[in-house]
Formats: structure tokens, sequence, C-alpha cells
């Protein structure tokens, strides 16, 4: 799949996303290393900067890596998935079954673990809580 130019919109976006389409699609296999700036730049039909931020980016999807005075390289063919990637394609059912797993289990830690001073804190802010006029105590 060969590189062609740009039209303009977002740049940095459209950079990112050929230049990611040639490592995921094979052209780059990992290990190899990355054309020039200048030479992507111009075959993008781009400036420097927009390539510096594409491959930026593709660094944080890791991608790609940056070796002081040697180049960037592909160091990998799958974007890696960080945590606000995957929370955004999530069912938002599938983030309230973990949250309730991991807060139960929280809680039932913190009540074991809990100490008599812990207690006494928590009776003083129930008082404090009934003195501002919240009767309820559940």
């Amino acid at each position: 799949m060969p590189l062609g130019a740009l039209r303009p919109s977002p740049l940095v976006e459209q950079a990112t996303q050929h230049l990611r389409d040639q490592i995921t699609g094979g052209h780059w296999p990992v290990g190899t290393k990355l054309p020039a700036e200048t030479t992507l730049a111009k075959t993008l039909g781009v400036g420097r900067s927009t390539v510096r931020e594409a491959l930026r980016a593709l660094a944080g999807a890791g991608l790609v890596q940056a070796r002081q005075g040697a180049g960037v390289f592909v160091i990998a063919t799958e974007p890696a998935e960080d945590w606000p990637t995957r929370l955004r394609q999530a069912a938002i059912t599938d983030i309230y079954e973990v949250r309730m797993l991991i807060e139960v289990e929280a809680a039932q830690l913190a009540a074991r673990r809990r100490t008599e001073d812990d207690l006494t804190v928590i009776h003083a802010a129930l008082a404090r809580r009934r003195e501002a006029g919240d009767g309820d105590t559940t």
C-alpha cells in the first residue's frame, strides 16, 4: 500500500492513520527503521512537525520507538490498548459489574481491617450528620 499526499483536515490524525496502516499492514515489519522525518513529510505532503506529532502518537500506541541518534523503529504491528481506550469501548454494564466487584471487595477488606479508632471516627461523623439535620442513619 503506497503512501500518498493527504488532503486538508486534521493532518496529524491523517498522517498518523496512514503511517499506522503501513505498520499494521506489514509494509514496515517489526524492527524496520522508518524513513526520516523529511522523507515522510515530503511523501505525505505535510510539514515535519505534523510527522513528528504522528510519530509521537504512534509511539504512544506502542507501535514505534525513537532511538536517540538512530531513528524511529517499528516495535509492534498491533497497537497496545490503554485503559482509557478499553473503557471507552466497554459496555456501561460491564463497567458497573467490574466496579461492583472491586468496591464490594474493598468494603469487605475495610471492614475486616478496621480498628477501634476507625469506629470512633465513623461514629463521630454519623453524630455530626445527625446534628446537621439529616436524621437518616442508613
